[in-house]
């Protein structure tokens, strides 16, 4: 008999199989592929909600803000010397990737993509990295075996899952005893952000693997892991993108007093955290498996 935790695993991996082919055929021009392009210009409502997140990125880069997710998780993380790092679903790569790639004992990227791979590893060749491994591979598949890594980092990917409760038995499968997951993600927890979410997401060509995090899918990892950390980010400071719209200079001030409120009261459950765009946690694998 087939349990519901197999049948779900089962759905997850048909729907990443999409997925992959989705973004390879994306990662096939510099920028995205003819049909993808064709995809978001092919009503107002995708133009809309593209241009909005365009916005968002640009007031929070104004502001000095654009990388605050790459030095919250750097900081978190630390020194990776020593360490066994997972980079799961680092796409074509960025620079914290060739970092922990350079540093780490063990590093390996894995990715559904086998041209975001392929990149990563012209990448990694260009810059002298000789030690790293690199695998397309589904995370869920049974053919990726390895496990206890000390870390596994997870940029914009855990909201790829649609069953939580079977992406966080795997974390815990592949972390070591006391190993951690850093991770950023879009949080679907806040009104504003629901309501946006509601109206756009039938327009959007990723839709089917676009899952950001709730209350619920949070309390779900809690089960595996403790949540050492945790930030919430673009609150309170979301409310600058229609000034900044009205005056650049004026979003940008705006922004960065917002931002310093998140940035004080965001950092931990409440409700500072759940009107956040996106959410930063660390979380920390648990002793006993649920």
């Amino acid at each position: 008999m087939i349990t519901k935790v197999e049948d779900s695993r089962t759905r997850m991996l048909s729907v990443n199989t999409a997925q992959a082919a989705f973004y390879d055929r994306v990662y096939a021009s510099p920028e995205h592929s003819e049909e993808a392009v064709a995809a978001e210009r092919a009503n107002l409502g995708s133009a809309v909600w593209k241009a909005l997140k365009t916005r968002a990125g640009r007031a929070k880069t104004l502001a000095g803000n654009g990388d605050l997710h790459d030095r919250l998780i750097r900081a978190w993380v630390g020194s990776v010397a020593g360490k066994r790092v997972l980079d799961l679903g680092p796409g074509t790569g960025h620079e914290f990737c060739y970092e922990m790639a350079r540093d780490a004992s063990d590093y390996l990227a894995i990715d559904l993509s086998e041209k975001g791979i392929g990149e990563i590893k012209s990448k990694m060749t260009e810059r002298g990295i000789t030690k790293a491994r690199t695998l397309a591979i589904d995370f869920l598949s049974p053919q990726f075996p390895e496990k206890n890594f000390d870390i596994v980092h997870a940029r914009s990917v855990l909201h790829h899952f649609a069953d939580p409760a079977v992406l966080a038995a795997r974390l815990y499968e592949v972390t070591a005893p006391n190993g951690i997951v850093v991770s950023i993600d879009p949080l679907n927890t806040g009104v504003a952000t629901r309501v946006a979410r509601t109206l756009f997401q039938p327009f959007q060509t990723d839709s089917e693997w676009e899952w950001p995090l709730t209350r619920q899918s949070i309390a779900t990892l809690e089960r595996y892991f403790h949540i050492e950390r945790i930030q919430g980010i673009t609150g309170l400071a979301k409310w600058a993108v229609p000034i900044s719209m009205v005056s650049q200079d004026l979003g940008k001030r705006a922004y960065r007093r917002m931002a310093r409120y998140d940035a004080q009261h965001a950092d931990r459950k409440g409700r500072a955290l759940w009107s956040c765009i996106h959410v930063c946690m660390m979380l920390r694998r648990r002793n006993e498996r649920p």
